[in-house]
């Protein structure tokens, strides 16, 4: 208790405060950076490893199979591998019968501690890059598998990591699976991953395409988003050379059931934003009438206004005492006069907008159409004289032709003003273009378009112009914004 008091009498001093959700306070022990602190010293966190301490004996050849590979890529750190496999690889045989033994289950465990200690298990290297072994299975679960490499450029585990599939993640896709086990896979060491290059094998050929992934739900946009801030290089391999994510990916389907629910996600709203363990993509309560009603059952409008008799917070912050502090008020509301009054402005449009369709016609509308037009163009183009389009070498052909009836005598640019000529006319000593609609909808709505011809010495100031005027937008949408009134 005196280490506690000090501490936060230091955070106190230097006026610093502490996250209660992020605080754990008279454990006796902790997990931190992947190892278990406690008064006994420090050991190996026994989330890396839970996984493998949980895996059950298989209940049929194809599970031991499985876990064979995965202790098979192991097997160069596994002292007397053949002997200390022999008897569950006898169950393998074709005409043996699968009947577990205890010289099996003797062989089981003593595999199961090697993959728990050195020198299969090290710990990590924060100046190293990570690799991860990842797989999905879309009836059991996600299977993971951290290493880094040594100073003999030999891959090492740093942890293990699998995780069981909920109800609703059930009917995701084999893609969506892969992405939510890598990105799990990332969560245990996301503060040195963010750093460092992260090589990701898998044997889903999609997850190959991260960049260029259009997500088709919030879910993957979710995963997307997270999986993006990494500096990933994705390997793709085949399903049989990715033995120990996969086996691990399925040890769910022989453990008890009061084994396997441990690994089940828990409902935790700092996870749930990228792996979301219920059917609903939504990130918070909706607002509904049930929200807003007070203690009486009336519905109440919420607002905010300033209080100046409110006091200042206390002496030692680092806030300004003199600034004023916002205070809720509510206000008991009738629900008829309030619906009526909100759907009133949204009638009164509608019978406007009823009221124009029949007084004006197709002609009007276009004439209307073409006065708007003409006013936005003198307000939003520089002021252009006939010179201007003489001198420039896009549109003086067109020019000397409209009024001159001359030819340039170039066959190429000839040809192309002959063929454009009907497009083109003079007004008010500027130059216009008529555009035709690119389809029948367009038409219906804008038959006839009237674009200024810009010439090149005004282009630049004239797209800063509409920059500064409709915001920084992307390039293509700009042009399609000043693309009706300018050529």
């Amino acid at each position: 208790m005196d280490n506690l008091q000090n501490m936060l009498e230091i955070l106190k001093e230097n006026r610093l405060t502490c996250n209660p959700e992020k605080c754990d306070i008279a454990f006796s022990k902790l997990e931190f950076l992947g190892r278990e602190i406690s008064a006994e010293g420090i050991s190996l966190s026994s989330k890396k490893i839970a996984i493998i301490q949980k895996i059950a004996l298989p209940k049929t050849r194809q599970s031991l199979q499985r876990l064979l590979g995965m202790f098979n890529y192991h097997r160069k750190f596994l002292k007397n591998y053949p002997q200390n496999t022999y008897n569950m690889r006898q169950l393998l045989l074709k005409e043996a019968e699968f009947k577990w033994t205890d010289e099996c289950q003797r062989e089981l465990d003593y595999l199961k501690a090697c993959l728990q200690k050195e020198p299969i298990l090290q710990a990590l290297d924060p100046t190293k890059d990570l690799t991860i072994m990842v797989d999905a299975a879309n009836k059991t679960g996600f299977g993971w598998q951290l290493m880094k490499t040594d100073d003999n450029n030999v891959l090492r585990t740093v942890s293990y990591g699998g995780q069981a599939l909920s109800k609703s993640q059930l009917s995701w896709s084999p893609a969506q699976t892969e992405l939510a086990g890598l990105a799990l896979a990332l969560r245990q060491y996301e503060c040195y991953a963010i750093m460092r290059q992260v090589n990701v094998i898998t044997d889903n050929s999609q997850v190959l395409h991260l960049e260029t992934w259009h997500p088709v739900n919030v879910r993957e946009k979710r995963l997307i988003a997270y999986l993006m801030q990494f500096k990933l290089k994705i390997t793709f391999v085949k399903g049989c050379h990715n033995v120990a994510a996969d086996a691990l990916s399925r040890v769910f389907d022989d453990m008890p059931e009061e084994h396997r629910k441990a690994f089940l996600p828990q409902q935790d709203e700092r996870e749930d934003f990228v792996v979301s363990v219920t059917e609903s993509d939504s990130l918070g309560p909706s607002l509904t009438k049930d929200n807003v009603k007070g203690d009486d059952g009336e519905v109440r409008l919420y607002s905010f206004e300033w209080n100046d008799g409110t006091e200042a917070v206390g002496e030692n912050t680092q806030l300004n005492p003199q600034a004023q502090v916002f205070v809720p008020r509510n206000d008991t509301i009738d629900q008829e006069t309030e619906y009526q009054r909100l759907q009133a402005p949204i009638q009164q449009t509608a019978h406007q907008q009823t009221h124009a369709s029949t007084r004006h016609d197709a002609c009007a509308i276009d004439e209307q159409w073409v006065d708007s037009s003409a006013a936005s163009t003198q307000s939003d183009v520089p002021k252009l004289t006939f010179n201007d389009c003489l001198t420039d070498t896009e549109f003086r052909p067109i020019c000397l032709y409209l009024t001159k009836g001359e030819l340039t005598g170039d066959d190429a640019i000839d040809r192309q003003t002959l063929l454009m000529a009907d497009q083109y006319y003079i007004r008010d000593e500027s130059i216009y273009k008529l555009g035709l609609p690119r389809n029948r909808r367009e038409a219906r709505v804008h038959p006839l378009l009237e674009r200024l011809c810009i010439p090149k010495a005004y282009r630049l100031a004239l797209l800063m112009h509409w920059h500064d005027k409709v915001g920084h937008i992307a390039s293509h949408r700009l042009f399609l914004t000043i693309s009706r009134i300018v050529y």
